[in-house]
């Protein structure tokens, strides 16, 4: 099991190229939900120097931040829990893990040792 802090920089750091891979098949004149074409949400995008920059162009930090596989939160750090063998992970934001952790304690710890 690999355990990792992952980061908003790190999300980040892909968000263009995911971004690209995900919109540049779609017709440039298609419209988002708020009536921008895609055409003009890929030139903010391209623009967009900063986390809080591309989110604002794309209208939400899903692109930009970990999200919580708990709560949905968008915070700025997660940890994320995966096997070596897979390529699923979970990522918990600190309140939900920090909750999750609590329950071990109405166990002894011979019950929690593996």
């Amino acid at each position: 099991m690999i355990c990792r802090l992952l980061t908003s920089d790190e999300v980040f750091a892909t968000a263009h190229r995911r971004w690209h891979e995900t919109y540049d098949t779609r017709p440039s004149d298609a419209r988002f939900s708020d009536g921008r074409t895609t055409e003009e949400v890929c030139a903010l995008v391209d623009k967009a120097l900063t986390a809080e920059a591309f989110a604002k162009a794309v209208g939400n930090k899903s692109w930009t931040h970990p999200s919580c596989d708990m709560c949905g939160q968008t915070p700025r750090v997660v940890v994320q829990i995966k096997h070596e063998w897979s390529d699923k992970q979970q990522d918990f934001c600190k309140a939900c893990l920090s909750q999750a952790l609590k329950l071990f304690s109405v166990i002894s710890d011979a019950d929690a040792t593996p």
